[in-house]
């Protein structure tokens, strides 16, 4: 076991000296050629339109309150929001200024048949204690395309995915998801008309703060879609988006789905002020449930030097509109959450309460199948089955969360305590740690833990987790 531990770190080494250039670890960040140093590789805040208020994107350099609904522009400036959208290099770009409220979606515009090759590498060592113990050391290979043709007005994409199991030793732990595994996670069609974008294959499909609909980039083969979607901005303050997906691709095999029917996927958003912008949803997944809820947040000044950025989010679900003879389940239930963070001189800091509703008068509790489970409810997934699949009993989570923004490495560290929802089950706590590190143009390396400790009259174990990561591209 030490031995197979030192060998994984041996790789970690030669990951670090091939310095190659840096890779986001985000989520949202990962079309990104930095990483997003606000988010810490989880993704608290959205690089390609900054629409988290309040905050300061590393990537773009830009601090907003408000978003452009319109502003989907790559490589230049725009004159109305002045925000620096990825991929431009310099505010000296006079001549290609675009005014984002007479042109949208620029930025899913290419050169006339542009070709673009990227090769990506993240390389990580996990470690697990609990009631059974495990070590991976595996690295993710990406290699992908972009074309677009002018004349045709198309754009294909193609990436595919290959995970490296190099070193392994377990005694039947079940918590580290990576395995060997090859596929495409993007292969799809774009094609604009007028103002909405159409979308045809297989890709990672983001929605909201991916609570609900996410990729899961967090392990090493990501969640993607095979799916039919279209978007388009309604005017500068509205946005609309809607999905039929026919299989669900998952970060393990077992996940995987093919949809007999399919599942409906409905998205909108829109800017009431400054302070507040709204997000409504319904997602009618097949053979699960139906899913309806809205969320609002914004960003308010209460006296301090920075703003309170606030999420407040509601929704409920029912039995599934879309069904085969498969299904036989009874689903009524509701899911709230809270939160506010802000930043006090270089330290930043945040609370937050969520709760998944109990089976109530039906068979299952409040469940998130389809969204990113890693990023939410503790970094050790203790939680994440409950999340995933839903509790009888429901479960909250309180956390809070502090971040040190100029300390090499800004760290950061959460708390979180869980609890059920009815029969009053103490499931346990949580200690979350992260920390990292560009230490170069072409390297970033990242240490995570996550210590869980399990209630006294809980089922579950106590369990502790550790990653050390290194992540390339070129």
């Amino acid at each position: 076991m030490i031995m197979k531990a030192v060998k994984g770190l041996g790789i970690l080494a030669i990951a670090f000296l091939m310095q190659t250039q840096v890779f986001a670890f985000c989520d949202k960040c990962e079309s990104s050629k930095n990483p997003c140093i606000t988010c810490q590789s989880e993704e608290k805040t959205l690089c390609k339109t900054c629409e988290l208020s309040g905050k300061t994107c590393e990537t773009c350099k830009a601090k907003k309150t408000s978003t452009c609904a319109k502003c989907k522009v790559e490589g230049v400036p725009c004159t109305t929001c002045k925000v620096r959208m990825l991929g431009m290099k310099s505010y000296k770009m006079s001549a290609k200024k675009v005014c984002c409220t007479k042109q949208s979606f620029l930025g899913k515009k290419m050169k006339e048949n542009d070709k673009h090759w990227h090769i990506k590498m993240r390389h990580r060592v996990e470690f697990v204690d609990g009631k059974t113990n495990g070590l991976k050391a595996t690295t993710r290979f990406v290699i992908g395309k972009t074309y677009y043709s002018k004349e045709t007005g198309m754009k294909l994409v193609a990436q595919a995915m290959n995970v490296f199991l190099e070193v392994t030793a377990s005694d039947g732990n079940s918590l580290i998801a990576d395995a060997e595994a090859a596929r495409f996670t993007k292969l799809y069609i774009q094609k604009t008309f007028g103002d909405v974008t159409v979308i045809f294959g297989d890709r990672p499909i983001i929605l909201g703060n991916q609570r609900f609909i996410g990729s899961s980039n967090w392990r090493q083969l990501p969640q993607t879609f095979g799916a039919l979607s279209a978007e388009t901005n309604v005017n500068e303050n509205a946005h609309l988006y809607g999905a039929v997906l026919f299989k669900r691709n998952g970060v393990t095999q077992a996940t995987t789905k093919e949809y007999n029917t399919g599942s409906l996927l409905l998205n909108g958003t829109y800017k009431v002020s400054d302070s507040l912008n709204l997000e409504t949803y319904g997602y009618l997944i097949e053979d699960k449930h139906n899913t309806l809820g809205v969320k609002g947040k914004g960003s308010v000044s209460i006296g301090m030097d920075n703003p309170v950025s606030y999420e407040v989010e509601v929704a409920v679900q029912s039995d599934p509109s879309i069904t085969t003879d498969a299904y036989s389940g009874d689903v009524s239930t509701k899911y709230y959450r809270v939160e506010a963070e802000s930043k006090l001189k270089s330290i930043s800091f945040g609370v937050g309460f969520e709760s998944f509703g109990d089976k109530d008068s039906g068979t299952t509790g409040f469940s998130t199948p389809l969204g990113s489970l890693h990023k939410f409810n503790g970094w050790a997934d203790i939680m994440a089955g409950k999340a995933a699949t839903g509790d009888t009993n429901g479960f909250s989570d309180l956390f809070v969360s502090v971040g040190l923004n100029d300390v090499i490495g800004r760290p950061s560290l959460s708390y979180h305590v869980f609890n059920s929802v009815t029969n009053d089950i103490d499931y346990g706590s949580e200690i979350d740690f992260s920390v990292s590190k560009k230490v170069s143009d072409r390297l970033t390396l990242s240490a995570k833990a996550a210590i869980f400790s399990a209630g006294d009259a809980s089922a579950l174990s106590d369990t502790n987790k550790f990653w050390i990561m290194a992540s390339s591209s070129f």
